[in-house]
């Protein structure tokens, strides 16, 4: 394993203790409270070897020289060996405190002192594979918690593919659609968007939760949204922001290309480098 930490937790080793009370970083000297974080939704396939703008980015948004950044490779079937290469790569880019955070159960993932490890991360990266896999693991546990009280006392929560879809509220898997880890609530989000063309699967989705906002996001390309200070896209691709709030009448049984022509749907391409509307930032945020 070399320098990686590959923490499997049990719940034996955490048996009869004491609840652990969250810490939390120092206050903002405006505000006198916490200011919450970055949230980064990757498309999937980011660049690892050449410029690496999305990763160097999200290294940026740690806000800390030496930062403390989670992996957590929990959605993939082959977790040792994603979360090695992306050890790796944050190696490359001036991470030298990597730690791998893999539980097997929702046991594991409920274990306490796991999830105050979490909790005072500077960044945590959840990679990709199968959102399903990640939610049944994490979802509702501790490790969520932690991940949620990170954001709040100012880490970066990123997700590339798998790991972005369940950012969001509404998690879209395949043709399904279920509970995701809620840091975006109002949101549905799709990863390798224009790559695999999924604007009508997203488009299906928004018409079963037609007061959600949909986020498609092209591969090798991020969205960071940041309450309060805006938005950015980062990467070589674009995001396409689809809010169907203002049709009128049910669009339940419309078929993705109906819905798409309909008066009131409103339909934002937001390209790398280009300035992100404050409105769209704002409805993104909730």
């Amino acid at each position: 394993m070399d320098r990686r930490q590959w923490l499997v937790w049990t719940t034996s080793s955490v048996a009869g203790a004491p609840a652990l009370a969250m810490p939390a970083r120092p206050p903002s000297a405006a505000t006198g409270l916490p200011r919450p974080g970055s949230l980064m939704v990757i498309g999937g396939a980011e660049d690892r070897r050449g410029d690496r703008l999305v990763l160097r980015r999200f290294v940026e948004l740690c806000r800390q020289p030496q930062p403390r950044v989670v992996v957590l490779p929990s959605a993939s079937a082959f977790p040792q060996i994603v979360a090695g290469r992306y050890e790796a790569v944050l190696n490359a880019l001036g991470v030298q405190r990597v730690l791998v955070v893999h539980p097997e159960t929702r046991e594991e993932a409920d274990d306490r002192l796991l999830a105050a490890q979490v909790a005072t991360a500077d960044g945590i990266l959840m990679t990709g594979g199968d959102q399903g896999r990640l939610a049944e693991a994490v979802g509702g546990t501790a490790l969520q918690r932690a991940i949620h009280h990170a954001y709040e006392q100012g880490a970066c929560v990123a997700g590339t593919s798998a790991g972005a879809a369940v950012l969001s509220g509404r998690m879209l898997r395949a043709r399904a659609v279920d509970d995701g880890f809620g840091l975006l609530p109002q949101v549905i989000i799709d990863q390798h968007f224009t790559e695999r063309r999924r604007l009508p699967r997203l488009l299906r989705a928004l018409s079963q939760h037609p007061d959600h906002v949909g986020v498609g996001v092209d591969e090798d390309t991020a969205l960071v949204l940041r309450r309060g200070r805006g938005a950015e896209v980062v990467g070589s691709g674009g995001v396409t922001v689809v809010d169907p709030r203002a049709v009128q009448g049910p669009i339940g049984e419309l078929a993705p290309e109906a819905l798409m022509h309909l008066p009131g749907l409103r339909v934002y391409r937001l390209q790398a480098a280009a300035p992100v509307d404050p409105q769209v930032a704002s409805l993104l945020m909730g």
